[in-house]
């Protein structure tokens, strides 16, 4: 009024809300009081902070070697964990899988993850991919004797998978 301002009150109130940055998704009330002023009454009127869901991505990477050993290890990388969040504070952790299996042939099979659950996230995901690559495999010429003047052996392969 007058002109006057916030700046303008002998006393500026002093605001202050229940949410913290480690707060989960909600609303928090907020409320103001102190203010000073010959020139003014009082009226305060409480509010809200609503704490909004942070945004998360979860990319598969299963890998092959991972299912050859049978690896039950987390098959997912994250990205937008918060307040020293991780893949085990999930309400709910991804189901991740990929087409190939220790028997595929090689080639490229996508790898994809799904079902996570947690109040305090927007979840996407992004799918990722697994290589089988070729085995290394060894062939050994066989060895065999003979006599001085005898039959030359048949030498035959032998493989052996490494």
């Amino acid at each position: 009024m007058n002109g006057d301002t916030a700046a303008s009150l002998t006393t500026p109130p002093t605001c202050s809300t229940t949410a913290t940055s480690t707060s989960s998704v909600g609303s928090y009330p907020t409320s103001c009081s102190g203010a000073v002023d010959s020139n003014y009454t009082f009226t305060y009127v409480n509010g809200s902070v609503q704490v909004n869901p942070a945004p998360l991505t979860i990319a598969a990477f299963v890998g092959l070697d991972d299912l050859r050993r049978g690896d039950t290890g987390d098959p997912a990388m994250y990205t937008g964990f918060v307040n020293g969040d991780s893949s085990t504070s999930l309400t709910t952790a991804p189901t991740c899988s990929t087409a190939a299996s220790s028997a595929s042939p090689v080639g490229t099979y996508v790898s994809s993850c799904s079902g996570a659950v947690d109040s305090n996230y927007i979840i996407s995901y992004v799918n990722g991919s697994v290589l089988v690559n070729t085995a290394p495999l060894s062939i050994a010429a066989s060895s065999d004797s003979m006599t001085y003047g005898g039959s030359v052996p048949t030498i035959t392969p032998r493989t052996r998978a490494s």
